[in-house]
């Protein structure tokens, strides 16, 4: 009795278990069920780039392509799937020629399997490695400013080189820059990025590729142009002024261009200069003076020299003979008979054309005498009783001695 109590009672417990197991197995299965999900745009990596480039060649489209995957498991790790948790790779260390090669691909996630992806292959198009050098071209855009001008500018460097798949280096024609012109008052130097273009000028987007700089400096040197006038330095003494003498350089003017910290602080060119006395004592109409630009300042106009005119304005030259015996007695000394003197007088014409003896005014300055013979030399001061007229020149004349008095003699 005891023995079939104590082996039903084992039955029963096994019956227990079994039925926990089966109770436990539904709970489980309704609670986390099998399931499936699909993620879409997979990035697929291709692996062994490096063997490729080892072989001297290089992916020149199909290198980004992705995938949508579907895959089945246990809800509780369905649900922590993220894109990250997908491997999907791709080989290329079978190819070793250009060319269009259909590739599979793994997948790996963990805890799930893999039902399905689409596409079941990409395609990868390989092309040679090869190097190029390519022109660097600037396209300015907008105006320079009014009076200024791009006299010049580099580029640097003025050539890329870019290295990557033969198939696309032959679609590049130019690498280019675009500079604004607007606002533009001072030479500068300016980074640049550059774009690749075909031949057409259409803009390339080519990726793959590598280049030997990242950027260009474009190095502009702005010049102001503007134009001043020529003037001359002019000494005036007594009547000999401008009021009198009107003064007028030819040419009048010149357009100079220079850097605008130079040209920007340049409001005329004094061209030489003019005394006013000694010219016009001199008869002289005009200047001739050798033409030097100032340092730093250019010019289109070739000008070797210029000419500064003088106008007298209704002013001229006249002669006069002035006897001695007008003149005012020196003690002492007596003028020869019949002596006279032939002065130079400059003054208004209208004036000159009525003067006579008695306008001059003839006092001695200084007396010259070595105390011997019978002659010395006086210097005589003459003035005219016009303001309008000058006296030009130094006069002298000789006298007889009459007594010699230490007053009136100098050595």
């Amino acid at each position: 009795m005891k023995a079939w109590l104590k082996k039903y009672n084992i039955f029963t417990w096994l019956i227990s278990l079994l039925i926990a197991l089966l109770i436990w197995f539904f709970v489980v299965s309704q609670l986390n069920p099998d399931m499936d999900s699909r993620f879409r745009n997979i990035d697929i990596q291709i692996t062994d780039i490096e063997q490729l480039t080892a072989n001297g060649l290089a992916i020149v489209s199909g290198g980004n392509a992705t995938a949508d995957v579907k895959v089945r498991g246990k809800r509780d790790k369905i649900v922590l799937l993220e894109a990250d948790s997908f491997k999907v790779t791709a080989s290329v260390a079978s190819i070793t020629v250009p060319g269009t090669y259909n590739l599979s691909y793994n997948i790996d996630v963990p805890d799930v399997s893999v039902v399905s992806k689409n596409p079941s292959q990409i395609s990868v198009v390989i092309d040679h490695i090869s190097s190029k050098s390519v022109p660097a071209v600037i396209k300015f855009t907008g105006k320079m400013p009014e009076d200024y001008v791009l006299y010049d500018y580099t580029l640097s460097p003025d050539a890329i080189i870019v290295k990557g798949p033969q198939s696309q280096l032959d679609m590049i024609a130019e690498a280019v820059v675009t500079y604004d012109l607007d606002d533009n008052k001072k030479s500068r130097e300016t980074t640049l990025s550059y774009s690749f273009y075909d031949k057409q000028g259409d803009i390339l987007d080519i990726e793959g590729l590598s280049v030997d700089t990242p950027a260009i400096v474009l190095r502009t040197e702005v010049m102001l142009v503007k134009t001043v006038p020529l003037v001359a330095d002019v000494i005036s003494e007594g009547m000999f002024s401008e009021n009198i003498v009107n003064v007028t350089v030819e040419p009048a003017e010149i357009e100079i261009m220079g850097d605008p910290s130079v040209a920007g602080y340049v409001n005329s060119i004094v061209v030489g200069t003019v005394d006013l006395k000694t010219a016009i004592t001199s008869h002289q109409t005009s200047v001739e003076y050798d033409f030097v630009l100032p340092d730093g300042l250019s010019s289109e106009t070739e000008l070797d020299s210029v000419s500064v005119q003088l106008d007298t304005q209704g002013y001229g030259y006249s002669r006069m003979y002035l006897s001695s015996k007008d003149f005012e007695p020196i003690d002492g000394f007596t003028f020869l008979t019949g002596s006279t003197v032939n002065i130079e007088v400059f003054g208004r014409t209208s004036v000159l054309n009525k003067l006579l003896d008695s306008d001059f005014i003839v006092k001695p300055l200084s007396i010259s005498y070595d105390g011997t013979g019978i002659t010395a030399t006086v210097s005589l001061d003459i003035s005219c009783k016009y303001q309008d007229v000058w006296v030009v020149g130094a006069y002298t004349l000789p006298v007889l001695v009459d007594t010699v008095s230490p007053d009136n003699t100098s050595k």
